[in-house]
C-alpha cells in the first residue's frame, strides 16, 4: 500500500534533488585547505535554543530558557516524558497519550501547547531539528522521541521565528540528545493505581560506544504500554456519580445563589434513549383512559420486557436525575474513556565519524510506532427533542421479536407503527465500538560538522522522514443496514424470522434479522451484517476530490473502515556561524543559513463491498423507503435526501496535499559593553529570516534582543520579535467531517430553530500566514549572600494578527442569511427533510467549516522560577534542591473579523495561575523527591450569573476550585564496579485527591450538544510505579 500513496522510496528521485546542495557542501568541505592546521582550543561552546550562534561559557542570552531534565520529570509522571512536560505552568492544555480525542479525530500523539495558543503555535525539535510531522496539523509525536537518550528539555518562551522559521510563535521545546554518551543505560519499571488499574511498564536500553578513536555509535530501544480505564470501569470511583444540571422546580429560581435556576443532581437518566430500549406509543387521545402499558413511553429491561417508564425527579425535556426513584439506565458508561489504550515502542541509531578534527560527519535513524484506542459509542439511534434527523427506529405491527405487551399495546390501539429508540450495547452491537489510530514514523538524518581556521563552523544537514497513519473505526454502525436489520417479519416460507426487504423482494438474500429489543439479545450473525464489511476482497477506488479530480486506490477490504494518511517531510539546511570582528566590548559573531522543506500528504479510505467506496458526497449508501422493495422505516435524514456515508459518524474524505518553504536567516550577537560601573556587560542580538511558502509568498521575520549584566547578581534582559506561522497541510488541504450544531435562520429568522449537522472541513490553499509581535522583559537575580538561590522573572506579550483559525457551522449559517454573506451561503446545503415549520424548506443536512484569517489573538502574562540549593545538615548531612516554576496568566484574549474581543483568562482551561514546586533531599545514595503542582480556580460558564446576557443566578458556583496534587518519589542507588543501579518507586497523587466535576451546560440527551459533565484533575487516583535502572 505505500507504493499507492508515496511519490517514491524513501531515496527516490525527489530525495536525489534535495540532497545535491548537502553533497555538494560536504566535498567543499573536504577539499578545502587548512584542515589540518594547527589551532588553540577554544573556550568551551554550547549551543542554547534560541539562538544560532554558539556561545562560550558565562555568556547569556536575552532569550528565556526554561530547561528541565528527564529526572525532573520522572517524579511529576514517570510513565513518559510528555505527559511530565504538559504539568508545567507554561502549557496549557497540552496531549498526551493519557487524554481521550474527540470521536473519530483521535491523533493519540504527545504534543505540547506553549500559552494555551494551540500546538501548532509551538515549535517542537529534536537536537535543534524538526521531525516530520505526525497529522496534517503539523507538530511531531512526542511519544516516537528516545526519551532514554535525551539529556534535557530546553523551552524557549518568547517566540523564535527568526532563529527556526515557522511555528515558533509561542515559542520552541527542543528536546537534547545525549549523542556523546558512552556505556550502558537501561530501565526497568512497572505500575498501577490504587484500585488495580491502567496498569503500565516502560522498558528501555540504550547503549554508546567508540569505534577506534573516530567513530561513535549510540544505540536505544524503548518500549511503552498503559490500560485503559473505561466503560464500567468507571463505576469503581467514588467521584463519579452520573450528574449533571437539571432545571430547578423551586419557586423563585434564579433568584438567588441559594436558589440557583439550574441545580446539579445525581444520577441523571435520558428520556429519550437507553441502552435497552424505549418504545414510543403515542399518547392516550384526550378523554380516553388506556392501561400504563399502552400509552407513552416504554422502557424495556436487559431480558427485553417492559415497563411503563416513570419519570424521576428533578427532571428537564431531556432527562430526570433517578437518585429517588425513576426510570433508566447507565446508559453512556460503555463509551465513557478516562485513558485510553495506549502503547509505543521506537527504536533510535546515532553514528559520527571524525574525518579530522575539524571535519565530522554523522547519521541518525529513529524509528517509532505508537497505538492508541478509545472507546466509542456503538450506534445512536434516539431522536432528541430539536433534532429533525430522526434517527429512531421505526418498529412495525407483526415483528416476531416485538414483547408480547408491545405487540398487545399496538393491536388494541390498532398501530401499525411505533418508534423505538436505542443506544449500543456492548453486549450486541457495541462489542467492538472503539477507534484505533497507529502511527509509525520513520526519520533519517545525515548531516556534517566543518570548522574553519579562525573557528568559524559550517553545518548542514538533510533529512527525510514519512508518517504512515491508520484510523480504523471498528464497529462502525452500517447504516445501509441496520434499518432493514431491524425491520423483521415472519418468512410465509419457512415460518422463521426475516428481513422484510428479503421477503418483498429478496434484494438483501445475506441480511440478518436483527433483534435490538433489550441488550445482549442480538445474534452474533445480525451484529456481524450491520457492524462489519467482508474482509480479504481487492477494491478499486477513485477517491473524490472533486466533480474533475479523483485519487485513484487499489487495496484489500478489512473488517473495519478505516483512514489511511502518508505524510512525508523532507529538509535539508547549510549555516555557518563565527565570529566577524574582535569589538571594543568583545567579539562580534554571526550566523546565517539556507534551507527549503518539502511536505506533502495523501489520505484515503477503505472500506469493503456496499461502502461510499470513493467517498463521493453525491453517492447515498442508505436505500430510500421503497414499499415495492420492502425498504421501510429508513428515517428521512439517513435515506437517499441525506447522508453519504455508510457508516454512522463517519464523513472521511479523501485528500491530498503539498506545500515547499524556501528560508534564508542570520543573527547578529554584538557585545556593547563591557567591565563598566553598572555594566559588567551589555550584549545585543539580532536575527532576520526571509521564507517564501507556497501558496501564500514570502513573509519576514525578525528578532531583536538585549541582555544587561549589572553585576554577578542582577542581569536584566529584554527582546522583541515578529514572529510567523504558515498555515498546516491541513489547514490548507483537510475535508474531513464532524458534528455541530446550527440555529436555522431561514426557517425562523428569529433564531427559534436549533439542531445538529453533520460538517466538512473546508481547507483553504492561498490562507495567509499568521503574524505575531512579541515582547519579553525581565532579569535573573542571584544573590551573593544566598549562595545557591537564583531567581528570574519575565513579563510576555504575544498578540497573534491573521490568526488563522476555523469558522464554526452556526457562524456559516449566521453569516449567510443574517450577515448576507453569498461566499457562506456556498458551504450549506439543504439536504434534509422538510422542516415542519415550513415544509417548503429542507433543513440542512451539511455545513462546511472553512479556515479563515481571523482578527488576532493575544496573550501575556509572567513566568518565575526560583531555584535553591544548598548542603544541609539534616539526618547527618546531605543536600536540599528546590525549584519553584510559576505562571500568571494576564490576558488571553479573541478577538474576530468584526472586533469583538473576548477574554478567556481565568475561564475554564485558562487558569490565572499556575505553578510547581519541586524539592529534593539527597544523601549519599538516597534521594528523596517531591512535586506539587497547583492550578488556580477557573470560570465554568461566561454566560452564566449576570455575565453576558444572563439575568438570573444560574448556578450556586460557576467555578472550578483551585486544586493542588503532590507527587512522590524515593531512589536508592547500589553502587556497581564503575556503574551504578538504582531502584526506585514513585506515588503520584500521593493524597488521592478527587477529580472535580464541572457542569457547564443543562442535561441534554442530543448528544452533538453533550451532557454537561466535564472533568478537571486526576482522574485516575492514587497512582504506584516501581522500577530499577542501569547506569554504567
Amino acid at each position: 500500500m505505500r507504493q499507492q500513496l508515496s511519490s517514491g522510496s524513501v531515496f527516490g528521485p525527489r530525495h536525489r534533488l534535495a540532497v545535491q546542495p548537502l553533497a555538494l557542501a560536504c566535498m567543499l568541505a573536504l577539499g578545502l585547505p587548512g584542515v589540518a592546521a594547527a589551532q588553540e582550543p577554544p573556550a568551551e561552546e554550547i549551543v542554547v535554543t534560541g539562538s544560532r550562534i554558539r556561545q562560550t561559557s558565562g555568556m547569556e542570552t536575552p532569550n528565556p530558557v526554561t530547561v528541565v531534565t528527564p529526572a525532573e520529570l520522572s517524579v511529576i509522571a514517570p510513565t513518559n516524558l510528555i505527559e511530565g512536560l504538559a504539568e508545567l505552568p507554561q502549557f496549557y492544555g497540552s496531549a498526551t497519550t493519557q487524554d481521550p480525542s474527540p470521536f473519530f479525530t483521535s491523533v493519540g500523539a504527545g504534543s505540547l501547547n506553549l500559552r494555551g495558543l494551540q500546538s501548532n503555535r509551538t515549535l517542537q525539535l529534536l537536537d535543534g531539528r524538526r521531525v516530520v510531522p505526525s497529522t496534517i496539523f503539523g507538530g511531531p509525536d512526542v511519544n516516537l522521541f528516545p526519551e532514554n537518550v535525551v539529556r534535557s528539555v530546553e523551552t524557549v518562551t518568547g517566540g523564535a521565528s527568526a532563529a527556526y522559521g515557522t511555528d515558533a510563535v509561542a515559542g520552541v521545546v527542543n528536546f537534547i540528545l545525549d549523542t556523546d554518551f558512552e556505556g550502558i543505560k537501561a530501565n526497568v519499571q512497572t505500575g498501577a493505581n490504587g484500585k488495580g488499574d491502567n496498569e503500565n511498564f516502560k522498558v528501555s536500553v540504550g547503549g554508546g560506544f567508540s569505534v577506534g578513536d573516530k567513530t561513535h555509535i549510540l544505540l536505544n530501544a524503548e518500549r511503552e504500554r498503559q490500560d485503559p480505564i473505561w466503560g464500567p470501569d468507571i463505576l469503581e470511583y467514588d467521584w463519579y456519580r452520573a450528574r449533571a444540571l437539571i432545571e430547578n422546580p423551586a419557586p423563585g429560581a434564579g433568584s438567588s445563589p441559594d436558589n440557583p435556576f439550574y441545580i446539579a443532581v445525581n444520577d441523571v437518566r435520558s428520556l429519550n434513549y437507553d441502552i435497552d430500549g424505549i418504545f414510543h406509543l403515542p399518547a392516550a387521545p384526550a378523554g380516553v383512559a388506556l392501561p400504563a402499558n399502552q400509552a407513552g413511553n416504554q422502557i424495556l429491561d436487559s431480558n427485553g420486557n417492559p415497563s411503563p417508564f416513570v419519570m424521576g425527579s428533578p427532571c428537564n425535556a431531556h432527562g430526570c436525575s433517578t437518585t429517588n426513584g425513576g426510570s433508566g439506565h447507565e446508559s453512556g458508561i460503555p463509551s465513557m474513556n478516562m485513558t485510553p489504550d495506549s502503547g509505543r515502542e521506537n527504536g533510535f541509531a546515532y553514528i559520527s565519524h571524525d574525518f579530522t578534527e575539524k571535519f565530522s560527519v554523522y547519521g541518525q535513524l529513529i524509528h517509532g510506532e505508537a497505538d492508541f484506542t478509545q472507546r466509542n459509542l456503538g450506534g445512536l439511534f434516539p431522536n432528541p427533542p430539536g433534532v429533525p434527523f430522526d434517527r429512531n427506529f421505526t418498529i412495525f405491527s407483526g415483528n416476531p421479536f416485538l414483547p408480547p405487551e408491545i405487540q398487545a399495546a399496538m393491536t388494541a390501539r390498532n398501530l401499525t407503527s411505533v418508534p423505538f429508540s436505542r443506544i449500543g450495547a456492548p453486549e450486541d452491537i457495541a462489542a467492538e465500538a472503539a477507534t484505533t489510530q497507529v502511527t509509525e514514523t520513520d526519520s533519517l538524518t545525515a548531516g556534517f560538522d566543518y570548522e574553519f581556521s579562525g573557528g568559524w563552523l559550517v553545518k548542514g544537514y538533510f533529512q527525510t522522514g514519512e508518517t504512515d497513519v491508520k484510523a480504523i473505526q471498528k464497529g462502525g454502525i452500517r447504516l445501509d443496514r441496520i434499518y432493514l436489520a431491524a425491520d423483521v417479519v415472519i418468512d410465509p416460507g419457512t415460518g422463521q424470522p426475516a428481513c422484510n426487504v428479503t421477503v418483498v423482494s429478496g434484494l438483501y438474500p445475506d441480511c440478518v434479522p436483527l433483534n435490538l429489543f433489550g441488550r445482549g439479545r442480538a445474534s452474533q450473525a445480525a451484529i456481524d451484517w450491520v457492524t462489519g464489511f467482508e474482509p480479504g476482497v481487492p477494491m478499486h477506488a477513485d477517491g473524490f476530490l472533486s466533480a474533475t479530480e479523483s485519487i485513484p486506490h487499489d487495496y484489500v477490504s478489512g473488517e473495519h473502515k478505516q483512514r489511511v494518511i502518508d505524510i512525508e517531510q523532507d529538509v535539508w539546511e547549510i549555516s555557518a556561524d563565527g565570529q566577524i570582528a574582535e569589538g571594543w566590548a568583545g567579539p562580534i559573531t554571526m550566523a546565517a543559513g539556507y534551507g527549503e522543506r518539502d511536505e506533502s500528504f495523501v489520505q484515503v479510505v477503505e472500506v469493503g463491498p456496499g461502502g461510499n467506496v470513493n467517498a463521493d458526497p453525491r453517492f447515498r449508501p442508505v436505500r430510500a423507503n421503497n414499499a415495492a422493495l420492502g425498504i421501510r422505516g429508513v428515517p428521512g435524514g439517513n435515506a437517499a435526501s441525506g447522508n453519504s456515508v455508510e457508516i454512522q459518524f463517519s464523513n472521511v474524505p479523501f485528500a491530498r496535499g503539498a506545500q515547499d518553504v524556501k528560508e534564508a536567516f542570520t543573527e547578529f550577537l554584538i557585545p556593547v559593553v563591557s567591565d563598566r560601573a553598572i555594566m559588567q556587560q551589555l550584549n545585543f542580538s539580532a536575527a532576520y529570516r526571509w521564507a517564501d511558502y507556497s501558496g501564500a509568498g514570502s513573509v519576514d521575520s525578525w528578532k531583536g534582543g538585549l541582555d544587561w549584566a549589572v553585576n554577578d547578581v542582577l542581569r536584566l534582559r529584554t527582546t522583541v520579535s515578529q514572529d510567523v506561522r504558515a498555515a498546516t497541510m491541513g489547514e490548507k488541504f483537510d475535508r474531513t467531517g464532524g458534528l455541530g450544531n446550527i440555529t436555522d435562520y431561514l426557517i425562523d429568522p428569529g433564531g427559534g430553530v436549533s439542531y445538529g449537522i453533520t460538517t466538512f472541513s473546508n481547507g483553504t490553499p492561498d490562507i495567509r500566514p499568521e503574524n505575531a509581535k512579541t515582547k519579553v522583559l525581565g532579569f535573573v537575580y542571584r544573590p551573593a549572600k544566598a549562595e545557591g538561590l537564583s531567581l528570574s522573572i519575565d513579563w510576555y506579550d504575544v498578540e497573534v494578527t491573521d490568526n488563522i483559525n476555523q469558522i464554526t457551522a452556526a457562524d456559516v449559517v449566521r453569516g449567510c442569511y443574517v450577515d448576507n454573506d453569498g461566499d457562506l451561503c456556498a458551504f450549506i446545503t439543504r439536504g434534509g427533510p422538510p422542516s415542519t415549520q415550513d415544509p417548503s424548506i429542507n433543513t440542512i443536512s451539511l455545513v462546511g467549516v472553512p479556515y479563515y484569517n481571523q482578527a488576532s489573538v493575544k496573550v501575556s502574562g509572567v513566568d518565575f522560577e526560583l531555584i535553591y540549593n544548598r548542603a544541609v545538615n539534616w539526618f547527618g548531612g546531605g543536600n536540599v534542591n528546590v525549584r519553584l516554576l510559576g505562571s500568571h496568566l494576564e490576558e488571553r484574549s479573541n478577538t474576530s473579523s468584526q472586533g469583538v474581543k473576548t477574554e478567556v483568562q481565568g475561564r475554564f482551561g485558562f487558569p490565572e495561575w499556575t505553578a510547581n514546586i519541586m524539592g529534593s533531599y539527597i544523601k549519599g545514595p538516597l534521594s528523596v523527591s517531591l512535586v506539587a503542582r497547583y492550578t488556580d480556580e477557573q470560570l465554568i460558564n461566561p454566560a452564566w450569573n449576570f455575565n453576558g446576557t444572563s439575568t438570573r443566578w444560574d448556578v450556586a458556583d460557576n467555578t472550578v476550585d483551585s486544586d493542588v496534587t503532590v507527587d512522590a518519589r524515593v531512589a536508592y542507588r547500589l553502587g556497581m564496579g564503575d556503574g551504578n543501579i538504582s531502584v526506585f518507586g514513585n506515588i503520584n497523587n500521593l493524597f488521592d485527591e478527587d477529580p472535580e466535576e464541572f457542569l457547564n451546560l443543562p442535561f441534554s440527551s442530543n448528544f452533538s450538544t453533550g451532557t454537561g459533565l466535564g472533568v478537571t484533575g486526576d482522574e485516575r487516583g492514587r497512582r504506584y510505579v516501581v522500577g530499577v535502572s542501569v547506569d554504567f
